[in-house]
């Protein structure tokens, strides 16, 4: 108030030494004044506001905390000395916050100014609290958008695996079709003679004796019915050896001459070619070195079994395949059979392998 009035004051003089000056700028100097007592009246107008605002502020204060002592109770199990101590501390207590004057001005702008401070920082955590919440929502819209679309690419590969699943169904039906119709072929001619076609791709020359293939919707039974009538026996031990898992045949190869040329012939492997490396066998192995080292049973190892077995039984490869369709668990089958083109391959290479050799070997030699 002191400083407002030394302003008004100062702003008085410096008017009246300006008018002395200069008495045609007595209209803007009266204006001038006017604004500014008008401006000062709405200063003190503000502070008295606020002065009775305060008032009342400590009033409440001194009130609520004069009712929380009185209506605080002493429990009734505290000894007489002890009450009475209690409810002295108490009185006291009351007439020390009932201090009037600048004192609980101070107090009350004190509380004022925590409880301000108090909701600062509770307006500061919202805003906080609302980032985050926004934040978390764009979150979740991005996770609900990325679910959806890999929901979406489920569904289509579910459509696609079960289309593919129909047409698998349907190619096995027209499989087991054709088996019936063998069986029934077979239980109305048990004396069938197989049918053989040529290897796609070879052609037939004189003197040189043709690889065939089966025919897949003719019977094998007739081809190895007297090789089980001759040696029962010792056919199917030859057989389990043969078809065995677990078995080491680096020797079945022994005695075979057309062998390592067949090797030469038929590497790389179906796995090393598959994965691009140098399909080399540097131990003497008849498979490569990466199908030993990686336990993998490739059709060259698969190839050597059958020639094996038709080797030792007197049979042909052809006959060893029957014989295999016939003899062979599910096991062996699922492990040891081998598609057309695999057998195709090696067909062809039998044939080129034996056509070199023939003119060192007799052309009335049979075909192993």
């Amino acid at each position: 108030m002191d400083v407002n009035r030394a302003t008004f004051n100062e702003s008085i003089s410096t008017t009246m030494a300006a008018l002395l000056n200069d008495p045609e700028l007595a209209p803007g100097i009266i204006e001038t004044l006017f604004n500014t007592l008008t401006q000062t009246r709405s200063q003190v107008k503000e502070l008295q506001r606020e002065k009775e605002h305060l008032s009342q502020e400590r009033d409440t204060l001194l009130k609520a905390n004069e009712e929380n002592q009185l209506h605080r109770k002493v429990p009734k199990d505290v000894p007489s000395y002890t009450r009475t101590f209690i409810e002295g501390s108490q009185t006291l207590h009351l007439s020390d916050d009932a201090v009037a004057g600048k004192e609980g001005r101070r107090q009350t702008k004190k509380i004022l100014m925590e409880k301000d401070k108090k909701f600062k920082d509770e307006l500061h955590t919202m805003k906080a609290l609302n980032a985050k919440y926004k934040e978390e929502t764009e979150k979740m819209a991005i996770e609900n958008t990325t679910m959806k679309q890999e929901a979406d690419k489920i569904k289509a590969d579910a459509a696609r695996q079960k289309k593919l699943t129909l047409s698998t169904i349907d190619r096995l039906r027209g499989n087991w079709s054709t088996l019936q119709e063998n069986f029934a072929q077979i239980a109305e001619d048990p004396l069938h003679i197989m049918k053989h076609k040529e290897v796609p791709g070879q052609q037939s020359r004189q003197n040189k004796r043709k690889v065939t293939l089966l025919d897949p919707s003719s019977s094998r039974v007739s081809q190895v019915r007297k090789v089980d009538a001759d040696r029962p026996s010792t056919q199917k031990q030859l057989f389990q050896k043969a078809f065995s898992p677990n078995v080491a045949f680096n020797s079945w190869a022994d005695g075979d001459t057309l062998w390592p040329l067949l090797v030469d012939e038929l590497r790389a492997c179906d796995e090393c070619s598959r994965r691009g490396r140098l399909c080399t066998s540097l131990h003497g192995d008849v498979r490569c070195d990466f199908c030993v080292a990686s336990h993998i049973t490739c059709s060259l190892s698969i190839f050597l079994r059958y020639r094996y077995f038709a080797r030792q039984s007197g049979m042909n490869i052809t006959q060893s395949q029957a014989y295999f369709d016939l003899h062979a668990d599910q096991y062996a089958k699922e492990k040891y059979t081998m598609s057309t083109d695999k057998w195709s391959r090696f067909f062809a290479a039998m044939e080129k392998v034996e056509d070199s050799q023939l003119p060192v070997q007799s052309s009335s030699s049979t075909h192993v």
